[in-house]
């Protein structure tokens, strides 16, 4: 009886930590894309936008990265799309195939920047989504 009690608690307990949270979500998943190819994720403020200082991108108070280095910031799920048109990038200089192919919403009027814009700064095309535009091509646009 005890195990049975002990059990009955434990899957409780676990079913807990799966139950949506009540009001809306603070937080939102963000992958960071690099010049090398590499990409990785944080959890972040949902209205975080990047910072940059001293050519440093700060991530948060314990992280930064070479600015230069981040050619993508967008968030794992974009939830909210009202607005915005779907596109399909590509590395400028990189291949079509495989991990050179970015899915992601952006502004509407947007697209035309894309290989065209010479800045080199993170630029804001989406609420939640910033990239060098000089760095991609755009391949599909709906």
């Amino acid at each position: 009886m005890k195990k049975a009690v002990a059990i009955l608690i434990v899957l409780l307990t676990a079913c807990a930590g799966t139950a949506p949270l009540p009001g809306e979500v603070d937080t939102q998943e963000f992958i960071f894309i690099t010049n090398s190819g590499r990409s990785f994720t944080h959890v972040l403020q949902a209205d975080w936008s990047p910072v940059i200082e001293g050519g440093f991108l700060r991530i948060n108070n314990r992280q930064r990265i070479m600015a230069l280095d981040v050619i993508m910031i967008r968030p794992r799920i974009q939830f909210d799309v009202e607005g915005l048109e779907f596109v399909r990038l590509t590395r400028r200089n990189g291949s079509t195939s495989g991990s050179g192919l970015f899915d992601l919403w952006v502004q509407a009027g947007k697209q035309e920047l894309f290989g065209t814009n010479r800045t080199l700064d993170l630029m804001k095309m989406a609420p939640q989504t910033w990239l060098r535009p000089n760095d991609f091509r755009l391949l599909l646009e709906r």
